[in-house]
């Protein structure tokens, strides 16, 4: 039964990581201007909306699974005694706060009410980049966490963090180098 139950919330789990890679895949690609026409602004409000709802569905399903895997709310020596699960948190924690960055910060940013407020400067397109960056890496990250099984006892949390920073790095540094790129798509 433990099993089967555990099927059952792993499947939307996956689900709600791939939907909201795809909804990321495809508002960066807006954002960096690769647009196709008048639709885009509304296409970028849905992803956003999407990768909102996809993250909380990846919290709900991800802590019943481990309180379903450990048999109750797990302290934080149980956390700590696993190294991939206490990453997995990490990165999605750091999803989560750059969600708020998301919404609070670039949307307003990339979704101004009129064209006077279109043009971005040089250091929101970093911003906006560094955010992008996070997200990308974050989200990917935390794809690769969650196949990365046969890992789990070979690297510490600090391994699989400092793969994480590795990947991090590069998204930014992607990120940054192509920060010219973004576009807001005013109303």
């Amino acid at each position: 039964m433990t099993d089967t139950l555990r099927l059952l919330l792993l499947y939307p789990h996956l689900l709600a990581c791939c939907v909201a890679i795809g909804a990321t895949v495809l508002a960066d690609l807006k954002i960096m201007g690769r647009r196709t026409g008048v639709g885009d602004r509304a296409l970028l409000q849905l992803a956003s909306r999407v990768v909102l709802v996809a993250l909380a569905l990846l919290w709900l399903t991800g802590l019943a699974i481990i309180v379903l895997d450990f048999g109750h709310w797990p302290g934080v020596g149980e956390l700590v005694a696993r190294p991939k699960l206490l990453s997995k948190l990490v990165v999605v924690m750091v999803l989560t706060l750059n969600g708020a960055a998301l919404h609070h910060y670039a949307l307003p940013r990339l979704l101004p009410a009129t064209p006077e407020h279109a043009m971005l400067k040089r250091h929101q397109r970093l911003a906006l980049a560094c955010i992008g960056g996070t997200s990308a890496a974050s989200w990917g990250f935390a794809a690769f966490l969650g196949i990365a099984r046969p890992l789990a006892g070979k690297l510490s949390t600090g391994g699989f963090l400092s793969l994480y920073l590795v990947a991090l790095g590069l998204a930014l540094g992607v990120g940054l180098l192509s920060a010219q790129r973004v576009r807001a798509l005013p109303g």
